[in-house]
């Protein structure tokens, strides 16, 4: 059975594509693998030429770009599909991407925060609280809807940056936190706390 028909029970056929950082065939190669489900569903392989671990990834809401950190060399791949493949440089390692709902903006969780203009590849640092240190394996970034304020959840605190005025604007504690969505409002953070076992309910100031 191909991959097509083993997602039809899921209902997941509405793409028109699917975006997965990975590895090439044999592990010889780090890149994104694309999967198009289109005529004959094929499967491609954008190779970074780079050697230091695709983490993670962010598609824009028009889904002609894809963003994917790589996390041991402070870089962060542009993909503009179907294989440009653009490197841009970060101050940090880099793990958990998202990107704003208007699509100019990319939020990286690194030691600090980048903020990167999808415009011209420019880099903002936007300094997080003294104390933790995002950027690791598990690390991972929500924006709101609104686009105004994104969560960063690191080794110790999850924090709350404005966007507007590039600034932290809370922290709370957390131990091991690992993946975070908000709430269709943007009014509620959900982290999951693999430290505790726990999902963290979170309001956003």
């Amino acid at each position: 059975m191909n991959l097509k028909n083993r997602l039809k029970p899921l209902g997941l056929l509405a793409f028109s594509a699917l975006a997965i950082s990975s590895l090439s065939a044999g592990c010889s190669a780090m890149g994104l693998s694309r999967f198009s489900p289109a005529g004959t569903s094929s499967l491609s392989f954008i190779n970074f030429n780079d050697t230091n671990d695709p983490s993670g990834l962010a598609i824009s809401p028009n889904g002609a770009t894809a963003l994917v950190t790589m996390q041991l060399d402070r870089k962060v791949y542009k993909l503009t599909f179907p294989s440009t493949a653009t490197p841009i440089s970060v101050p940090s390692t880099s793990a958990g991407v998202a990107i704003t709902p208007d699509g100019a903006k990319a939020v990286v969780a690194g030691a600090d925060v980048d903020v990167i203009a999808l415009s011209s590849n420019s880099v903002t640092t936007i300094p997080l609280l003294a104390g933790d240190t995002p950027g690791g394996d598990f690390h991972n970034v929500a924006i709101t809807p609104d686009g105004t304020k994104a969560i960063v959840v690191g080794v110790g605190t999850i924090q709350v940056i404005s966007l507007a005025n590039s600034s932290v604007v809370g922290s709370y504690p957390a131990t091991g936190g690992a993946n975070v969505a908000v709430s269709v409002d943007g009014n509620t953070a959900f982290v999951t706390d693999r430290g505790n076992g726990w999902v963290r309910v979170l309001q956003i100031p």
